[in-house]
């Protein structure tokens, strides 16, 4: 009777070991979970950012070459309306 109910413990004890590592391990998997869907929250932020970026650049690209062009035109123009002037 002794010698089973130390078998039976033995059991439980094993069991109770496996039951904790798999807590153990379940945890650690939730920890790397949160920590890397923070680290994806923090990636898409940072590509919106470098996209609000790259259009302002691109609007203030197309205003800047679209005021120079204008410029360009209207010294062209008024070169031209001096020379027919002329």
């Amino acid at each position: 009777m002794r010698k089973k109910k130390e078998e039976v413990e033995s059991e439980r004890d094993a069991a109770l070991y496996v039951t904790d590592s798999h807590k153990e391990h379940a945890d650690n998997a939730k920890e790397k979970n949160a920590f890397l869907e923070k680290y994806i929250e923090n990636m898409e932020n940072q590509v919106r950012v470098q996209q609000s970026l790259m259009e302002m650049i691109s609007i203030s690209g197309m205003s800047q070459s679209g005021s120079q062009s204008g410029i360009t035109q209207q010294d062209m123009g008024q070169g031209d309306t001096n020379a027919n002037g002329s």
